[in-house]
């Protein structure tokens, strides 16, 4: 998804509403993600026209947005000290200058909940009916800038899961495996944000392709891939092909939807084609080191990797997580990013809590 452009065109959007209602400060976007119940808010300083920046919070937070999730109705708060206990250090939601709130739920074309458009005034009991008919011209508007960035990302994503299907894709890529190394990419990504310059498309962009990496798995024989041991010579060489498979599937597909030139693309491609090399030197296919690999490949292979050692594969019972961070511990600067280990280190909890929400079958604790 676009969210540089969305941000500026919703930004633009709002300077054309405050010259009719300057009471209106600001207006947010609220992406809803259905796995962790987490919304992501896009949203300004009251008062500021600089672009959007990202806030995560649980919806559990917000009743009342829980609520217009429910329904699927906008909803009116003409009281915002009802959000009052909620920590919010840097004041982006709540704000001295709010003191009425008009939230208008998006869905999917498939009638799934997308998010929220959260308007917000300077005045108690501001959204009135012909304000709110009003605004419903420019939520349809939101809206379809929004959809219209997120459709070409929809089909390629419904692409590679028809090809997964097509494929017998059943090795160890399950859904709950692509999914925890997908949160635990942007988990690391948000972690080296400042220090590597991320930014907030980036670790949104790395969790929409992170479970896309190992998509040439398509390609590989079952007798290979699912071998209950380790693999000879001539299968693992085999097994190896699955990297430059991927990016040859991710180019046809990106061709297919004529999607070559979308934003972010390469970071895709980047993804799929390095996320086996080493920062020695010693992975494939291309013995890649150090910086030559890009940093969405090196945040990715620690994901990967960590994920892959600390659950069952049919060539082995899957180790705990302590003993899969004392080995990522050992490897640090030698096979990977330091920076990635620490981020992960650095957030045991959370690690945790995504492997709540998107259960392995069995693992060890």
């Amino acid at each position: 998804m676009d969210y540089k452009n969305i941000s500026q065109q919703v930004v633009n959007v709002h300077e054309q509403l405050r010259l009719e209602w300057p009471h209106l400060k600001h207006i947010a976007i609220g992406f809803y993600e259905t796995e962790t119940d987490e919304l992501h808010l896009f949203t300004n300083p009251a008062g500021s026209d600089s672009t959007l920046v990202q806030y995560k919070r649980p919806l559990s937070l917000f009743p009342a947005v829980e609520s217009t999730a429910k329904n699927k109705t906008p909803e009116i708060i003409d009281e915002l000290s009802l959000f009052s206990d909620i920590d919010d250090p840097s004041g982006h939601i709540i704000n001295t200058y709010f003191r009425s709130s008009f939230t208008v739920p998006m869905s999917q074309q498939n009638g799934q909940l997308l998010g929220f458009i959260f308007f917000d005034a300077s005045e108690r009991e501001f959204f009135t009916k012909p304000i709110r008919d009003h605004l419903t011209v420019y939520t349809r508007l939101i809206s379809s800038m929004i959809m219209s960035s997120i459709l070409p990302l929809k089909m390629l994503q419904s692409a590679v899961v028809m090809t997964q299907k097509m494929t017998r894709f059943k090795d160890e890529e399950t859904a709950n495996h692509i999914a925890r190394v997908a949160h635990y990419s942007r988990m690391i990504a948000e972690s080296l944000a400042k220090t590597h310059n991320l930014s907030e498309e980036f670790i949104n962009y790395i969790l929409l392709y992170a479970p896309l990496h190992d998509i040439g798995k398509v390609g590989i024989p079952d007798y290979i891939l699912l071998k209950p041991g380790r693999l000879d010579i001539d299968e693992y060489s085999i097994m190896q092909t699955h990297v430059v498979k991927g990016v040859e599937i991710i180019d046809i597909l990106l061709s297919s939807f004529d999607l070559s030139d979308y934003d972010h693309t390469e970071m895709l491609r980047n993804i799929t084609g390095y996320h086996h090399e080493r920062l020695n030197g010693t992975g494939y296919p291309y013995r890649l080191s150090g910086s030559e690999i890009p940093i969405e490949s090196r945040i990715v292979a620690v994901a990967d990797v960590f994920d892959a050692m600390s659950n069952p594969r049919p060539y082995h019972k899957g180790r705990s997580i302590e003993e899969t961070f004392d080995y990522l511990q050992s490897e640090s600067g030698v096979l990977f990013d330091p920076a990635c280990i620490k981020a992960l280190l650095e957030r045991k909890e959370e690690v945790y809590e995504i492997r709540k929400v998107f259960v392995p079958d069995t693992y060890p604790l």
